[in-house]
């Protein structure tokens, strides 16, 4: 069997290789964002790692931004935006603004929403779970690590539309 032009080309060394892969991530700051992003996830410890890079990813144009949205509190897990995006949902079922919520705000959402699907035992359940110190109010906190662990597998999309549902006056 006779050659063929695959056969006959010769192989790159690995020194170039080498030369043009590391040129390629320079010139697209691949090489910088790597860096910042495992600088980030040993720094963070970030309970979902995984999510915490596609959320960093998937959230900026720009390196810069991308390091910038990866700031994130490694308790929740979630990323900035995530956690911006709750906070405003907490904040609107906060009607008084004393920075935590009761049962009563929590029954008052669901009456003011419409949602008659879920029976008062269910409501006060989804209180209680998300009552971390079973002090019978839900701080910010409490709000922020029940929701960001409820929505951790919840695509971008998913996401903005729970928020959008869940802040329509």
């Amino acid at each position: 069997m006779a050659p063929t032009a695959l056969d006959t080309l010769s192989p790159l060394p690995d020194s170039q290789i080498m030369q043009s892969g590391t040129q390629y991530l320079t010139q697209n700051s691949i090489d910088r964002l790597l860096g910042a992003l495992l600088e980030n996830i040993a720094r963070n410890k970030p309970e979902k790692p995984v999510q915490w890079m596609i959320d960093v990813l998937s959230s900026s144009s720009s390196v810069e931004q991308a390091v910038q949205a990866a700031s994130q509190d490694s308790q929740e897990g979630a990323g900035a935006e995530r956690t911006s995006a709750l906070l405003t949902v907490f904040k609107m079922l906060d009607k008084e603004g004393q920075g935590n919520l009761q049962l009563s705000d929590l029954q008052a959402y669901t009456s003011r929403h419409g949602i008659d699907s879920l029976p008062p035992s269910e409501v006060e359940q989804v209180f209680d779970n998300i009552d971390a110190g079973k002090k019978n109010l839900v701080t910010a906190d409490d709000f922020l690590s029940y929701m960001s662990k409820a929505t951790c597998n919840m695509t971008d999309s998913e996401f903005q539309d729970m928020v959008a549902s869940m802040t329509q006056a």
